[in-house]
């Protein structure tokens, strides 16, 4: 639910959080301003680890294409350059990918995975499975953290609810034929908002809700740390996911059903210590232990960086 004429989502994901870490400089190669404008990806970007040394270099969302470097020539800088090379995956609760992931498990020093905690699908007894690390999404510290503002929406999912995302509907239309006040995105058509927006909402919101099923199973999903960053209590699916990272009916309330997840909102709507006690806990772990600087740094010291 993004404004498509804005930055990438990733700015915010990884340059905003990088930005903000203590004793850290980056710099930012794109694979369509930078790469895409010329045949050669591969020599610019062995150009530029040539010119700058990085420490790091991190890439994110890659796959197999034409404007994308090829893994002969991220061997070139692993090897030739002796630079590490990192790679963020972000859908992988699929059946899919780790086939994807076993072809060029190799060819990287790291693969961080940022939606399953619970490791769903991978091969755990892989030879190399020790590069691969399981975090969760860094967010942008200027868009999800708690500001002034008046909780003025009682409940609120800012989401898709088209494909496999299409029983999301049942639940909130179930929520509004039930009377439940609240801003819900039942659709995918026009009004999308700004990454700002987006963020505005979930700091108004008293509660935010989470759908965690994914193409093949659950997910952790981004939208579990910007509810409560944002000082949200979470409402969430029942799944073995999000509680890796934080405790049930501590930092977050999980439903079993439409009907489940109608009647623990109006129990919270009618306790409102009890929703803020909650929300709270979520907060304090998540500023504590999920933050993007927190990725970082265990990303470095997994690199010995």
């Amino acid at each position: 639910m993004h404004d498509p004429s804005q930055l990438s989502n990733e700015i915010g994901l990884l340059d905003n959080t990088l930005r903000v870490a203590e004793g850290v400089c980056h710099d930012a190669l794109t694979y369509d301003a930078d790469l895409s404008l010329s045949p050669f990806c591969d020599l610019q970007f062995i150009h530029k680890c040539s010119m700058l040394r990085p420490d790091l270099v991190v890439f994110s969302s890659w796959g197999k294409r034409w404007s994308h470097p090829s893994m002969a020539s991220i061997n070139f800088v692993r090897h030739r350059l002796e630079i590490p090379v990192a790679t963020i995956w972000w859908d992988t609760c699929n059946k899919g990918f780790w086939p994807t992931l076993e072809m060029c498990i190799g060819a990287f020093d790291l693969h961080v995975i940022a939606d399953n905690a619970r490791g769903c699908f991978l091969d755990k007894k892989h030879p190399l499975f020790d590069r691969v690390l399981q975090l969760w999404a860094p967010l942008d510290p200027d868009l999800y953290n708690i500001k002034n503002i008046t909780r003025d929406i009682p409940v609120s999912f800012i989401g898709q609810t088209h494909s496999y995302r299409g029983y999301r509907r049942e639940y909130l239309q179930y929520l509004i034929d039930s009377g439940v006040d609240g801003y819900f995105t039942l659709n995918n058509e026009g009004g999308v908002l700004s990454h700002r927006e987006y963020a505005e909402i979930i700091q108004r919101s008293q509660i935010c809700i989470n759908f965690s099923y994914s193409a093949d199973t659950h997910q952790l999903k981004g939208r579990v740390l910007e509810a409560m960053l944002c000082g949200a209590l979470l409402l969430e699916s029942e799944n073995n996911q999000t509680s890796v990272l934080f405790k049930s009916t501590e930092d977050y309330v999980s439903f079993s059903s439409k009907e489940d997840l109608y009647r623990k909102i109006k129990y919270y709507q009618a306790h409102p210590e009890e929703m803020e006690t909650i929300a709270q806990s979520g907060m304090r772990r998540a500023h504590a232990d999920y933050t993007g600087i927190n990725f970082w740094a265990k990303i470095f010291r997994k690199l010995n960086l």
